[in-house]
């Protein structure tokens, strides 16, 4: 997919969608991808925040996307929006 979006002669983002699964962030960038999810849905609750945030930092700080300048995002915010 993502050498069909490059090949469209277009500007697009391709942003992949693993709620967090399959170590997307090892994989993202060699198949095209812009941006992906690090996680699943994050709640309003500290545990989850904390639990989810401060576990990807330390977890991303050796990761793959890192030495290629991709840079991750995040997991919808705790309002939902």
């Amino acid at each position: 997919m993502g050498q069909a979006l490059l090949k469209s002669g277009r500007k697009i983002v391709y942003s992949l969608c693993q709620y967090g699964q399959q170590n997307v962030g090892q994989w993202g960038a060699s198949v095209g991808g812009n941006l992906w999810r690090t996680t699943g849905d994050i709640s309003d609750r500290w545990a989850s925040m904390s639990g989810l945030g401060f576990t990807q930092q330390l977890e991303r700080s050796n990761s793959p996307a890192r030495a290629t300048g991709t840079i991750p995002t995040c997991s919808r915010s705790a309002t939902g929006a």
